[in-house]
């Protein structure tokens, strides 16, 4: 096509033709979603940085969307193909998308610095404002409110009232659900909530959509 070729070619006619489409494109299908993936993107970030706080780099990988498994200094991922990346030293670049689905991915060119793009943990649940402890039950509600930020099951223990032993019951569910995760420090568990669980609390107290 002549387009194809102008633009290939670097030349100005081609290059303002990619322009409005680009442009064009990103009103009708962007501009209308902004908003939502903003947010999504936002509280990923946030989950993230939980994360980094309450486990480190170690915890901050292992529980990357895409992720199979981390053994320390290598990270396996669900990727479409057999490849290698080798940081030298290097750091990497973390990067959320809204259209990455289900399998991360990273720059072909090993030149560049590094860049691993992974999925957002998409969800479509929307509950009612007074619906989360219909849901999921009063305590349970209450622990996935409660560790927001990094508690310990003791702790956990303390705020809601109940047995410690209660409590691992409770985190075991929310657990699977996956809107908490759990690590162990030393003889202590703490629970955090996922991005998931952060969303879902959000649309508790807004009355928009996960």
């Amino acid at each position: 096509m002549p387009e194809v070729r102008s633009i290939a070619a670097g030349e100005i006619a081609g290059l303002k033709m990619l322009e409005e489409a680009a442009a064009w494109y990103q009103r009708a299908a962007l501009a209308p979603h902004w908003a939502t993936m903003s947010q999504m993107i936002g509280d990923d970030r946030n989950a993230r940085a939980q994360q980094l706080a309450a486990g480190g780099v170690e915890e901050l990988l292992a529980l990357l969307p895409g992720t199979q498994r981390w053994t320390s200094p290598v990270l396996h991922l669900d990727y479409p193909t057999d490849k290698d990346l080798h940081l030298r030293g290097r750091g990497i670049t973390l990067v959320p998308s809204y259209f990455c689905v289900g399998r991360p991915v990273t720059l072909v060119d090993p030149e560049l610095p590094p860049v691993l793009t992974y999925p957002l943990e998409v969800t479509t649940v929307r509950p009612r404002r007074d619906a989360l402890s219909d849901l999921l039950g009063g305590t349970r509600a209450h622990i996935l409110r409660m560790v927001q930020v990094p508690r310990s099951t003791t702790a956990l223990a303390d705020k809601v009232g109940a047995s410690p032993g209660s409590v691992s019951k409770h985190t075991k569910v929310l657990r699977q659900a996956g809107l908490i995760t759990s690590s162990r420090r030393g003889a202590t568990m703490l629970h955090l909530t996922t991005g998931l669980g952060r969303r879902l609390l959000a649309a508790e107290t807004s009355g928009t959509p996960c």
